[in-house]
């Protein structure tokens, strides 16, 4: 879960009206995990189908309809907004291994604060 919450936390600092969408778009095979409980310790992998494999099919799952969140399978059904994205992305591994590639240098270019230079939150909501 740090490897996918600091590089997003950063850019969120950088541009603070960055749409989540556009997030989640570039960040599908990060873990959603559940708050800590020693009964409920698990992860859910957002690509069920090739969960260990950083391909397009998150995107190919969305248009058949098999988003794992409600809030994931409305990127593939916003006409004239993430739906167009989402169609690109599925159309083709090698675009989204390019435009991820791309995405994560920009990311790794971003300026991380440290110490008393940003606000770490305990609480996001």
């Amino acid at each position: 879960m740090e490897i996918c919450h600091r590089p997003i936390a950063a850019i969120i600092a950088q541009d603070p009206k960055l749409p989540p969408a556009l997030l989640r778009l570039f960040f599908h095979d990060c873990f959603v995990k559940v708050p800590p409980d020693p009964e409920l310790n698990f992860k859910v992998n957002l690509d069920p189908v090739t969960p260990e494999v950083l391909d397009n099919q998150y995107y190919l799952n969305l248009q058949q309809k098999k988003g794992l969140f409600q809030s994931d399978q409305a990127l593939a059904t916003d006409p004239g907004g993430t739906q167009e994205i989402v169609n690109q992305m599925a159309a083709s591994d090698e675009a989204w291994t390019k435009r991820f590639i791309k995405n994560m240098i920009k990311m790794g270019r971003t300026q991380v604060l440290t110490r008393d230079e940003g606000e770490i939150r305990l609480n996001c909501r």
